[in-house]
C-alpha cells in the first residue's frame, strides 16, 4: 500500500488565473478535499494544500504546481495537520481592518496571532459609560420562527428600513436597530477614542450616534441613535441554524451602502478564541461589519464581524445569542430561544477553547518560529515566542533557509529583546486577544521577539518570499515558516 503524506505549499501560483487552475486540478486529484479549502491556501500563500494522500497523487500535484510556476512539498502525514487544512486564510474585521490569522501555524496551535501585532494597528480604548438595561422591543414579543418565510425582495426591504451605515474618520460599518433609537453593532466599528459617530439612514439623513454600551469581548456595541425613530428587527434563535441554511446579509461593503447579500450557512460553529462563530460563504467585504445576519423569515440569527482571507467570500458572524446571556444582557431574550442547544454549543467552543490553550501552554515548553516576515525596508526578521514564568535571556539562534529539500542558506540572530504577548507596552495586539491571553492566564507567560536576521549569503531578500525557514532550538521540536511580506514594519 502506498504511504500516505500530506502536500504543503511552498510557492503560490502568481495570478488568480493561475490559482483557480491549481485549485480545480489538485481537487480532481484529491475529490475529499474541497476546492474552496484549496484555493484558499493557493491565496494565503502557504499551509498544507492536501492530506493523506498517496505518493503517487503527491507527484502529480507536484508536477501540476509545478506546470503553474508554483511548488509543493510532500511530508509524512500529519492528523494534526489535516484538521487545519481548510483553514489557513487570516481573519479579517469586515470594516476593513486585518485582524491576526486564527489557525494554527505553529506545532499546530492559533499562536500566530500573537505575533501579528507587528502590523497590526487598530489599538482601541474602551469607551466608558454607564450601564443601561436591557432593552425591551416590541419587535421580540412575539415567539421565535413563527413569522411566514419571506422572499428575498421582502428580506431587502426589512433590512433597507432598519440598517444604518456607521462612518468614522478611519471606518465605515453597518449596524441595525433592535429598538426605535437604539441600534446594534461591532464594537470595533466605533470612533477612535469613543467620540461620536455619523449614522446614516437609508432615507439620505445624517444622525448622530453615541455607544452606550460595549462588550469588547463580543465586540459589540449598543448605540444610542438622536432622533432616529425606526422600525425594529426581530431577533431570533442562531441554535436552530444548520449547515447549508440559506441567509441573508445587508450592509455597507466596500462603501455600497444599504445592498443586500446572500449567503449560505457553511459552518453551523466556528470556534476563535473561546467564541462560537457562524462560518459564511457568501460575498462577505469590508464594510459589512455590525450588519444584520437574516433568516428567510426576517430574524436576525447574527451580527456579521469578519471576513475570512482577501477575496474568498467567506465571513464569520457572531451568534444573537451571544446578546441575551449575563446579568445584564444587550438585549431582551425573545420566547421560544432553544436554551439547551445553545448550551451544548458554548459547551463545546468551551472545551475546544481548553484544549487550545492547553496546546499552547505544552507546545511553547521551547521556543518556536511563528512567522517570518520580510520588511518593507527588505530585512528579514524571525518571529520566536516561547512560554516562561520570567522573562527568557537573551539568546542567539540559529535557521536554515529552504527550498523543497535543498538547504541554500543557514542565517543567525540574537533575540535581545523579549515581550510580554499580553502587554500593552512590550507588544500591541488587537484587544480581542489581549483578552484571550488574560482569561486564560497566558498575558504573562508567552514572551515574544523579532530576530533580525543575517541574511549575507541567502538568496536576495525580496526574492526570498515563500522560501521556509527552518528553526531547530536545543532540545526543541522544529518547526517552520515561510517568508511572508509584512507591510509597513
Amino acid at each position: 500500500m502506498d504511504l500516505q503524506v500530506d502536500l504543503l505549499l511552498v510557492r503560490a501560483p502568481s495570478s488568480p488565473r493561475e490559482i483557480y487552475a491549481v485549485a480545480r486540478g489538485l481537487e480532481a486529484l484529491a475529490p475529499t478535499t474541497p476546492f474552496a479549502a484549496i484555493r484558499r491556501t493557493l491565496e494565503a500563500g502557504q499551509g498544507p494544500l492536501l492530506s493523506g494522500i498517496s505518493e503517487e497523487v503527491a507527484r502529480q500535484a507536484e508536477e501540476l504546481l509545478a506546470a503553474h510556476g508554483a511548488e509543493g512539498r510532500a511530508v509524512p502525514h500529519s492528523a494534526a495537520r489535516a484538521n487545519v487544512a481548510d483553514a489557513t486564510a487570516p481573519v479579517r474585521y469586515a470594516a476593513g481592518r486585518q485582524v491576526p490569522a486564527f489557525w494554527p501555524a505553529l506545532a499546530g496551535i492559533a499562536l500566530v496571532t500573537l505575533i501579528a501585532w507587528w502590523w497590526w494597528a487598530s489599538r482601541r480604548e474602551p469607551v466608558v459609560g454607564a450601564p443601561a438595561p436591557a432593552l425591551e422591543s416590541a419587535a421580540n414579543d412575539a415567539p421565535v420562527s413563527t413569522s411566514p418565510l419571506l422572499d428575498p425582495r421582502q428580506v431587502g426591504s426589512l433590512g433597507e428600513a432598519s440598517t444604518a451605515s456607521i462612518r468614522c474618520a478611519d471606518s465605515l460599518g453597518s449596524g441595525f436597530f433592535v429598538a426605535p433609537d437604539r441600534l446594534l453593532t461591532n464594537a470595533h466599528v466605533l470612533c477612535e477614542g469613543g467620540g461620536r459617530v455619523e449614522v446614516v439612514l437609508s432615507d439620505g439623513r445624517k444622525l448622530t450616534g453615541n455607544a452606550e454600551r460595549e462588550d469588547r469581548w463580543l465586540d459589540v456595541a449598543l448605540v444610542k441613535v438622536d432622533g432616529a425613530r425606526e422600525p425594529a428587527l426581530r431577533l431570533g434563535d442562531a441554535s436552530s441554524l444548520r449547515q447549508g441554511d440559506q441567509l441573508f446579509f445587508y450592509g455597507s461593503p466596500r462603501g455600497l451602502d444599504f445592498t443586500l447579500s446572500q449567503a449560505l450557512l457553511s459552518r453551523a460553529t466556528r470556534t476563535l478564541r473561546g467564541l462560537a462563530y457562524l462560518q459564511l460563504d457568501g460575498n462577505v467585504n469590508p464594510g459589512n461589519s455590525g450588519g444584520p445576519l437574516l433568516t428567510p423569515r426576517g430574524e436576525v440569527v447574527g451580527i456579521v464581524t469578519a471576513t475570512i482571507g482577501e477575496n474568498s467570500g467567506l465571513g464569520l458572524a457572531l451568534p444573537v445569542n451571544y446578546l441575551y446571556e449575563g446579568k445584564q444582557p444587550l438585549v431582551d431574550r425573545p420566547a421560544g430561544i432553544d436554551l439547551a442547544a445553545w448550551k451544548r454549543i458554548t459547551g463545546a467552543a468551551a472545551a475546544e477553547d481548553e484544549r487550545e490553550v492547553t496546546a499552547t501552554r505544552e507546545s511553547m515548553r521551547s521556543a518556536g518560529l511563528a512567522a517570518v516576515l520580510l520588511t518593507s525596508d527588505f530585512n528579514v526578521v524571525a518571529m520566536v515566542a516561547r512560554h516562561s514564568a520570567l522573562e527568557p535571556y537573551a539568546e542567539r539562534f540559529s535557521f536554515r533557509v529552504v527550498s523543497g529539500r535543498e538547504t541554500l542558506c543557514s542565517p543567525a540572530g540574537d533575540a535581545s529583546r523579549w515581550g510580554r504577548a499580553g502587554s500593552t507596552s512590550e507588544a500591541p495586539i488587537d484587544e480581542r486577544t489581549r483578552q484571550w491571553l488574560q482569561r486564560n492566564h497566558l498575558d504573562s507567560e508567552v514572551w515574544v521577539a523579532g530576530v533580525l536576521l543575517d541574511w549575507t549569503g541567502c538568496p536576495p531578500p525580496q526574492d526570498s518570499l515563500g522560501l521556509e525557514v527552518v528553526f531547530s532550538p536545543p532540545g526543541g521540536e522544529e518547526s517552520r515558516a515561510a517568508v511572508t511580506f509584512a507591510p509597513g514594519i
